[in-house]
């Protein structure tokens, strides 16, 4: 409900407040022998007695029918009766429901095809207001393979986005340019072809790597590790979903050594990078940590650097995922020895919620560690190496915290190798690199939000030699897929699409 003083009140307030020492209005009344002697004739504000030969104010009368879609006020041209009259409602787009947040529960109020009950469809959009995008599709592979890259030095993927603005893919890679290796970000169409050539992100003289991006709330934000400064440092900007920059180059990192493997997240509110930092290295000779910087939209730094992590160990490739209000960060980290998957939670303000816990198992190493935010729980895969001496994808739970058990998700003879894991709708989608065929091609499996199989693993590339290091988005109903492929006896990037199906 939404409460509104009576405007008789509103006028007694308004009088009494006329000068600092001014006392309120029902003291200045004169001596009274009876209530009579002290109606003020406003029924609202109650009704006044007499006490002790002064007259006294009594509580005004309060409307409240707990309905949150009511106006409630006392109507003094009613004689003090309590008034009930019902919030505005709107619906923008005609559907017959209203906009969620003002007393409706329309989550798209400009869309007449999304509403509470309507049948969900592969869109990539919540049609039916569940908070659930896609529930019960099934993606297949949709054939269709475009090569981004085409030159001499070995080219390596980033990230496909979507942009909900135009429509479109944006994708981000480095690749040889004129001043060694730049950052690239391309265009595409939903179906992957290249709307435009690619545009080089960074022409400055210096190698550029690891371009990873986000989505924001009208353009992308991509950070990468860059050593124009003659180290590697981490490098942060915002682009228009053609790939236009929106203003000048920002560095995040100032240090004497190498800062790389960044990753970026969004908020709703702040852009996000995590890193791998070395300037700790004089006290150990990996002593890589990781560290967080918060941006605002417009792409300013907020704050100083956050060191996350804090001993002589190596943490290194951090992974973010956006949880309840808190962030969840994965990454690598040897303190017990080999290479383990480690988790840890951090506020929206940067504050270490939880301290590092680990999450792959012991005996054998892990890399590639991946994360994302299911069901109110994280979800996280990883590869790691097996007793026989291949690799198998692994995945894990972390509920309230707490680890849960590991998972084999992708096992067995073959070699599987650098999982990227998302969620769609009621399904996770794990994507990564296996051998059994003779050679390295991308596939994907499906499982719910307990990691219990759906479906079989399925085959996404086709070109017949080696495809590695799958980066993958959601946009329009369907899956967005990037991998380094040697087909053509270099690593060059190449995309194909996940097409949504069973809706």
């Amino acid at each position: 409900m939404f409460l509104r003083a009576p405007f008789g009140l509103l006028l007694l307030a308004l009088t009494s407040a006329c000068g600092s020492r001014t006392k309120p209005f029902i003291e200045e009344l004169p001596p009274c022998l009876s209530n009579a002697d002290c109606q003020d004739g406003i029924a609202c504000n109650g009704e006044e007695v007499c006490r002790e030969g002064r007259c006294r104010a009594s509580e005004a009368i309060a409307c409240d029918d707990g309905d949150p879609c009511t106006e409630d006020f006392c109507d003094e041209e009613a004689g003090g009766a309590c008034s009930f009259e019902p919030l505005p409602l709107v619906d923008a787009d005609g559907d017959g429901f209203f906009e969620a947040g003002l007393c409706g529960d329309d989550c798209d109020d400009t869309r007449a095809d999304v509403f509470p009950g309507s049948s969900e469809s592969c869109n990539g959009l919540d049609d039916d207001c569940d908070l659930r995008v896609d529930e019960g599709a099934d993606y297949e592979p949709s054939g269709m393979e475009s090569r981004l890259t085409n030159s001499l030095p070995p080219s390596s993927r980033g990230a496909p986005v979507w942009s909900p603005q135009t429509e479109t893919w944006g994708v981000t890679f480095s690749d040889g340019s004129s001043s060694g290796t730049s950052a690239f970000f391309v265009q595409l169409a939903p179906d992957g072809t290249p709307i435009a050539s690619a545009t080089e992100l960074t022409p400055a003289l210096g190698d550029a790597f690891a371009p990873r991006m986000v989505w924001g709330n009208e353009e992308y934000a991509v950070a990468w590790e860059d050593r124009r400064d003659r180290v590697w440092e981490i490098y942060f900007n915002r682009l228009t979903a053609e790939g236009e920059k929106l203003g000048p180059d920002v560095r995040i990192t100032r240090t004497d050594d190498w800062s790389i493997n960044p990753d970026v997240l969004f908020t709703g509110g702040e852009f996000v990078v995590a890193w791998q930092d070395w300037r700790h290295r004089t006290f150990a000779p990996d002593n890589f940590e990781i560290y967080l910087a918060f941006l605002d939209t417009e792409g300013a730094m907020i704050g100083s650097e956050i060191r996350l992590t804090d001993d002589r160990a190596a943490s290194e490739s951090p992974r973010m995922a956006m949880g309840e209000n808190e962030i969840g960060i994965t990454f690598l980290d040897t303190r017990e020895g080999e290479p383990a998957v480690f988790f840890m939670r951090v506020s929206l303000l940067g504050e270490v919620l939880q301290e590092p816990v680990r999450v792959s198992p012991g005996g054998t190493s892990a890399v590639f560690p991946t994360i994302a935010f299911f069901e109110g729980a994280y979800a996280l895969t990883w590869q790691q190496e097996t007793v026989r001496g291949d690799m198998d994808i692994l995945g894990a739970l972390v509920e309230s915290g707490t680890p849960g058990m590991p998972i084999t998700l992708v096992g067995g003879e073959s070699w599987s190798r650098a999982p990227e894991i998302l969620v769609s709708g009621e399904s996770v989608l794990v994507v990564y690199g296996d051998d059994r065929v003779g050679f390295f091609d991308i596939w994907f499996s499906r499982f719910d939000g307990r990691f219990s199989r759906l479906g079989t693993d399925t085959r996404a590339s086709f070109g017949g030699s080696d495809s590695l290091s799958p980066a993958i988005g959601i946009g329009g109903g369907n899956i967005g897929v990037v991998f380094e492929d040697l087909r053509d006896e270099n690593w060059e990037n190449y995309f194909t699409t996940l097409g949504c199906v069973g809706l």
